[in-house]
């Protein structure tokens, strides 16, 4: 339904009726109710092969769609697949090593050499002739398939110049017309171009999935709040009832630095998650389910919820276990910036995985960042006694910005006793030991946290930018308009009725220098011996080669 759903623009009611289609047909009606998790590999690919059909496609290409299962489950899948193409959908599909009974159902055959040669395409039934013509017959009780693999195995018998199984075939399709392209039709006749919905429903759909998802799956939020809520409260005990005395500054410091810390260094717990979503993300973007923004504004805005959750339940412990400042206004400054904070480290890790596609890397990378955050936050050196060269660094980390608004935050209007007993205000202790002197202007706490939000929004753009750059061209497909707009030079292979294959002048040269129709097709007139035409239905043609 949300594979359906992102990219026709239809109903409530025709989207569930063509999902209880679709299920019906692959075999899964009893099964829309369960969590993908439960099935196993040989529903999973009838799952993947709906998915595929739920645009209604006019070609279906199937990359070895039987792999990983075993004979009867195989067969029970490619069985589906002829269903399929029975009801007027052309199937292209690459296999390796078929049994005879899932080879009996294919109609027609491409065979390529291991170095991408052209050595047969054609109907399977001509593609027994043709290779007993060659000195390589099928036995009755043989295999056809294993018998062509064998033989694209050794050399051709044909003696001259045709020293390979492409150039064989290539001579004995000698003078077949070059195809023109077209677009393929449905099972109608006619041209289907489906109105895919707006980017907007896209939004809304992406952001509904996505929640539900993080919702099931506990590697993104559920693994990182169970964290920082155990950190909440051991850190809350472990400063339990800190007394408002400067002899206590350091247990007051360390206090608020671990609420910096601990929000920034528990998101890289998301880290192996978002490397499958990212994956993800680039699958649909490539579907043409959504475009990159969607998906990316979609996670950021699903995030927010869970991130002040995890905030929230964090600060709880956090603020009033010291007690360091009572009020309500302190706590929900605290539970903001924790999630900015978060967030903040969530939107690097996302950059650092699209370049290096690794979740170990990601995490090691993220942890450099995040020491150097920590390094230049103020904590450890003021920025003011930090040398020249370096001090200027401190401005480009979120971290100042955050622990000096939490400084603040906590410190004003608070008096602390001293040894002697006399008493100092916050602010003293704030210009004194941090040199924040914002005073009675309490608005730039609150810029503080508007600067850590912009270094958050653009590392979010930054993350889409790099995302761009590195799938963006994985979206480019053909549309109704583009099918006419064609380079120079684009040829077809046709398969049959409605069935086309469009390939780049460069590339097909690189593998054969001619472009053949299907032999024995009613076009051409000159497939091998004994060829029928092109039965009206569409069909099943299978590609395999030799290459291990």
């Amino acid at each position: 339904m949300f594979s359906l759903r992102l990219r026709v623009a239809v109903s409530e009611d025709e989207a569930s009726a063509r999902v209880q289609r679709l299920s019906k047909l692959v075999g899964l009606e009893s099964k829309l109710d369960n969590r993908i998790s439960t099935l196993v590999s040989g529903q999973l690919k009838l799952v993947s092969i709906a998915i595929g059909l739920v645009a209604d496609p006019v070609v279906l290409l199937l990359d070895e769609p039987t792999t990983g299962l075993d004979s009867t489950a195989a067969q029970n899948v490619i069985e589906y697949i002829k269903g399929i193409a029975n009801l007027g959908v052309t199937v292209v599909l690459t296999i390796h090593q078929p049994s005879q009974q899932v080879f009996a159902m294919m109609d027609d055959l491409i065979l390529l050499e291991t170095k991408g040669g052209f050595a047969f395409g054609g109907a399977v039934s001509d593609a027994e002739t043709y290779f007993a013509m060659q000195g390589h017959p099928t036995g009755e009780k043989e295999n056809p398939a294993d018998v062509f693999l064998a033989a694209l195995a050794t050399p051709p018998t044909a003696k001259g110049a045709a020293e390979t199984w492409a150039g064989v075939f290539a001579a004995e399709q000698a003078g077949l017309q070059k195809l023109q392209p077209s677009a393929g039709v449905g099972p109608s006749g006619s041209k289907v171009f489906h109105q895919p919905p707006s980017e907007s429903s896209r939004l809304w759909m992406l952001c509904s999935k996505l929640a539900v998802h993080y919702w099931r799956v506990p590697g993104m939020f559920t693994y990182r709040s169970f964290g920082i809520i155990l950190f909440g409260f051991f850190l809350g005990s472990l400063y339990f009832d800190t007394p408002n005395e400067t002899n206590y500054l350091t247990e007051i410091n360390g206090s608020i630095f671990n609420i910096v810390w601990v929000s920034m260094y528990l998101s890289m717990s998301s880290v192996p998650q978002q490397i499958d979503d990212m994956r993800d993300a680039q699958a649909g973007y490539a579907a043409g389910r959504h475009k990159i923004w969607t998906w990316c504004l979609a996670q950021f805005l699903v995030s927010i919820p869970y991130s002040l959750l995890g905030s929230f339940i964090f600060m709880l412990p956090m603020h009033w276990f010291p007690g360091l400042n009572d009020s309500f206004e302190t706590f929900v400054y605290a539970v903001l910036l924790s999630t900015l904070l978060q967030m903040t480290m969530e939107s690097i890790t996302w950059q650092v995985a699209e370049l290096v596609r690794n979740a170990m890397l990601t995490v090691i990378a993220g942890l450099m960042v995040l020491g150097q955050m920590m390094i230049f936050a103020g904590f450890f050196v003021s920025v003011e006694d930090m040398p020249r060269v370096l001090f200027w660094m401190a401005y480009l980390m979120p971290s100042k910005y955050a622990l000096s608004g939490l400084y603040y935050n906590y410190l004003h209007g608070e008096d602390y006793a001293q040894p002697d007993g006399s008493i100092v205000t916050g602010d003293q202790l704030l210009d004194a030991n941090f040199h924040i002197t914002y005073g009675d202007d309490t608005w730039r706490k609150w810029a503080d946290l508007a600067i850590v939000l912009a270094f958050l929004l653009a590392f979010r753009f930054q993350h889409y930018q790099l995302m761009v750059m590195s799938t963006g061209k994985l979206g480019v497909t053909l549309s109704e308009d583009t099918m006419d707009d064609l380079p120079a030079g684009a040829h077809t292979i046709e398969l049959g009725p409605a069935s086309t294959i469009q390939e780049s002048t460069t590339s097909m040269r690189e593998r054969q220098d001619t472009v053949f129709d299907r032999p024995g097709s009613a076009e051409s007139g000159n497939g091998p011996r004994g060829s029928s035409p092109v039965s009206p239905k569409q069909r099943v043609t299978v590609m395999n080669n030799v290459a291990i």
